[in-house]
């Protein structure tokens, strides 16, 4: 759906040149929810443009459903843009208008007649459960329920890509739960391609099958989130995953870093080790969070007995992620 090649961008500013893209390349499948992480500064507000068609690279190439975007014509590229539905960072809506009224904004310029138009929003609406607050003005909404009505009006024109720039930067938790549960149902429920532009983590891990970090500009890591978690050295990982802390353990014949995905793994693959190795098996640190609905846990093991290394093996046979500390190393430190 979403293909870049060698992108780059460049503003001039009063201390020159500033990179805000530098040779980016992402490939974004048809119908998931890719998250771009990175800090301030990072390049995503720029990317985010870039994709809308609102800004051009300075290079390369960005190709939406295999067209190249840089050679269409002015009355294409109108098209194309009718195909991304955006939603801006910060407070965006119209203090005039109701609710019903922002989200009708894009249709009522595109020239739907009223009860076309009308019968859409109430649609969207429900999608994002406030049906009862259509007649309500922005300044008696809270913060998270006037950024859901935001992805609403993106929604409206029934776009195949949605584009969300830091969509729950200033909300709190309930907040950013909402609307987080919005852009999920327009994946689930309208088949649309998400990109969410983001520096908060959690947000990937709630919500994205792909993640993409980007910093200074450039593209460091990108992937499939559950791939990736499982390489507890790449930096998703090291975001994403519940954290060690504290110093290696002495005492233990064998000691292991391991993930492992999934309820069944999560749930019955350490006590299934125990049992059939004859070891002792201790969590010693880490954790379990969730990635949408499934969970992952990243743990420090203790292994004592004869069979903590075969216990080890048959954990990595099973999918189990596993990262050995020799014991050696346990002995210097």
């Amino acid at each position: 759906m979403i293909t870049l090649e060698n992108l780059s961008k460049s503003f001039r500013s009063t201390a020159g040149s500033v990179v805000a893209l530098d040779d980016v390349t992402l490939d974004v499948p048809a119908g998931v929810i890719a998250g771009v992480v990175g800090p301030a500064g990072a390049g995503k507000s720029t990317l985010a443009r870039v994709l809308s068609l609102r800004e051009r690279p300075d290079s390369g190439v960005f190709r939406l459903d295999g067209r190249n975007t840089g050679a269409l014509d002015e009355r294409s590229l109108r098209l194309a843009r009718s195909r991304i539905g955006v939603v801006p960072a910060g407070e965006s809506l119209l203090g005039q208008r109701t609710a019903a009224g922002n989200i009708a904004l894009p249709l009522e310029q595109a020239g739907m007649d009223g009860p076309q138009r009308r019968e859409r929003v109430g649609r969207v609406l429900d999608l994002i459960g406030l049906t009862d607050k259509a007649a309500t003005y922005p300044a008696d909404l809270t913060a998270g329920q006037r950024q859901r009505v935001a992805v609403a009006r993106a929604l409206i024109g029934e776009p195949d890509v949605v584009l969300a720039d830091d969509p729950t930067g200033s909300l709190d938790a309930d907040g950013a739960a909402g609307v987080l549960a919005v852009l999920d149902r327009a994946r689930a429920e309208l088949g649309a391609t998400v990109l969410v532009a983001t520096q908060d983590t959690s947000v990937v891990r709630r919500i994205a099958d792909d993640v993409a970090v980007l910093e200074h500009g450039r593209i460091l890591e990108t992937g499939r989130l559950l791939e990736l978690v499982r390489d507890q050295d790449s930096l998703v990982a090291q975001a994403v995953l519940p954290a060690i802390d504290g110093p290696v353990p002495h005492g233990y014949a064998d000691v292991a870093d391991v993930v492992l995905v999934g309820f069944a793994a999560v749930g019955s693959l350490l006590p299934e080790a125990t049992s059939r190795f004859g070891t002792e098996i201790a969590v010693v640190g880490g954790g379990v969070t969730k990635f949408g609905e499934t969970p992952v846990a990243r743990f420090r093991l203790g292994l004592t007995g004869a069979g903590s290394d075969a216990a080890l093996g048959w954990l990595s046979a099973r999918g189990a992620a596993v990262h050995r500390h020799a014991v050696r190393e346990l002995v210097a430190a």
